[in-house]
């Protein structure tokens, strides 16, 4: 069962939330490698040059050519390329290469004018989806990192971001898309298996107007279970977007992020069908064949408020699923509060707080019975020691050697043959006896 809503209180900048990251920092590449000029300018981040060589002949078959202008892979061999889960053989375009530099926005947008076919839909949403510029930012003034010099600032990062989702409409790429998970390489861990709504929902840089629109992309996506860094049980982005990492306490950004993360829930909480009758709307154009303009802005509607039977019903889903915080949460929260009656919403949310309250009276039941277990012991042994003085050393040895002689577990793996030897299971049985019987008769 999880266990991770709403715990996760901090970001770690010095180990990457995805793993990727970590990997590309590692990368070095030479200016030697580099396969045109143009990936000579990135690698240089001489962005003023990069961006005067686009618009001359020479720089606009630079990127027509595809062909890996950093040289990212060059030398490196195919095997290697796929134990460590990173770059694979058909990323060589020019645009890629702009983005993994996190070149500025100006040169990325240049670059995807002169060949916006070139966009790797929807894996290059996904990989920039899964870039934290506040982390990266934060490792750069630590340490040097080869091929960065630089992280995107916010609104350079909701710009890339607004860029690839009117490029995914543009190319008419079918929404469905949005359902497959990440390439392993683009998270970093091959047991953690995110939808770029996913993705979303889980990265706190990522503003909540940018869920809301892959959300209204593929509603379906919301339905979606995803594998959250190798846990066992399936898990849905509503569960991942409460998961979402929040800095320390004392920066000054801590309480926008806890924002931001509780309304990612929120939106998530709403209808897909709401969702679907937005994209009915404003992707009638593109979808009627008419010509999409890319410049135009990409804006939600204000959502409607969400009501007590949809929490209600999240809720319900979040008990089965053990997500007692996020239950917790939605207690706590008081939006919803303004639509219904107090009687009504009462009356709702009764079998969730009656559910809620048993769980607690459980956990402290446990927790209670766990103390006196503990209490217990540690009085048996101060006594013990006590009382006894020198007499519990020779107890204290022939205990420890019953628990080296028996048999282990069911629970753990035998390493020796011999253990399924009925005489040795009779010799277990005995000093599994014997124990009780010297411990029984020193109680206090």
């Amino acid at each position: 069962q999880l266990r991770y809503v709403i715990i996760i209180d901090t970001m770690t900048t010095d180990q990457p939330i995805f793993r990727a990251s970590d990997q590309d920092d590692a990368i070095t590449v030479q200016v030697s490698d580099t396969n045109c000029h143009l990936g000579q300018l990135l690698l240089e981040a001489d962005w003023s040059e990069a961006s005067n060589h686009l618009e001359t002949p020479e720089g606009r078959r630079d990127v027509d050519a595809k062909n890996d202008p950093l040289g990212l892979l060059k030398g490196e061999p195919a095997s290697k390329r796929k134990k460590r889960a990173t770059i694979p053989s058909d990323k060589k375009t020019a645009f890629f290469a702009a983005l993994y530099v996190r070149a500025p926005y100006d040169v990325i947008e240049q670059i995807f004018n002169i060949a916006p076919s070139h966009v790797d839909q929807p894996t290059d949403l996904m990989y920039v989806l899964s870039v934290i510029p506040t982390e990266e930012k934060e490792r750069l003034q630590r340490q040097q990192i080869p091929c960065r010099t630089r992280a995107w600032t916010a609104e350079e990062y909701n710009q890339i971001i607004n860029l690839l989702l009117k490029s995914f409409i543009s190319s008419k790429t079918p929404s469905s898309s949005l359902l497959s998970f990440s390439p392993s390489w683009v998270i970093g861990n091959a047991a953690c298996l995110f939808t770029p709504l996913a993705i979303a929902a889980y990265n706190p840089d990522i503003p909540v107007e940018v869920l809301q629109l892959i959300y209204m992309l593929e509603p379906n996506a919301r339905d979606k279970e995803c594998s959250f860094f190798g846990a066992d049980q399936q898990t849905l982005p509503i569960y991942i977007a409460a998961a979402s990492p929040l800095p320390p306490k004392e920066t000054s950004g801590y309480k926008d992020a806890k924002v931001r993360r509780w309304d990612k829930v929120y939106y998530l909480t709403l209808p897909k069908e709401w969702y679907g009758e937005q994209r009915e709307i404003m992707l009638k154009d593109a979808w009627s064949g008419e010509t999409y303009d890319i410049k135009q802005t990409l804006k939600m509607p204000q959502p409607p408020r969400i009501t007590v039977y949809q929490v209600q019903h999240v809720c319900a889903d979040a008990i089965k699923r053990s997500e007692w915080e996020l239950v917790r949460e939605f207690l706590k929260n008081e939006e919803h509060e303004a639509i219904e009656p107090e009687e009504e919403v009462n009356e709702a949310m009764a079998g969730v707080i009656s559910a809620l309250v048993t769980r607690d009276n459980m956990v402290v039941e446990a927790n209670m019975k766990k103390k006196k277990a503990e209490t217990k012991k540690e009085e048996r042994s101060e006594w013990l020691h006590k009382n006894m003085g020198p007499v519990m050393y020779p107890i204290n040895t022939l205990t420890d050697l019953i628990g080296a002689m028996k048999p282990p577990s069911k629970k753990k793996k035998r390493c020796f043959s011999c253990w399924n030897c009925p005489a040795y299971v009779i010799v277990g049985a005995f000093w599994s006896c014997l124990e009780i019987l010297v411990l029984s008769q020193l109680k206090v």
